[in-house]
């Protein structure tokens, strides 16, 4: 698929956000829950390299719930990479 772009308006946790055309999960990634303190920082993490900016994205599958599954770019910077190799993230096959 082509690289989409759009505004994160909002972030929900540490591998989901929003922009004004999709909700977005990163793909590859599983962040901790936001019950966990851990979850938490990983919801830092992600607002402080995308939210209020605009990322491009490139969408791998559908998820449930109307989201969307995709790789995520700010700047150039992989996010979906840039969270595992920070710890922020598990990566998943």
């Amino acid at each position: 698929m082509a690289r989409e772009t759009g505004f994160c308006f909002s972030v929900m946790d540490g591998d989901t956000f929003e922009t004004h055309l999709h909700t977005v999960v990163l793909a590859r990634v599983r962040t901790p829950p936001l019950s966990t303190p851990e979850g938490h920082k990983a919801k830092r993490k992600v607002a402080s390299m995308i939210l209020n900016r605009f990322v491009s994205y490139e969408i791998v599958s559908k998820y449930i719930y109307h989201q969307y599954i995709a790789e995520v770019w700010c700047d150039d910077i992989n996010i979906n990479d840039q969270m595992i190799s920070e710890g922020y993230a598990e990566k998943v096959d």
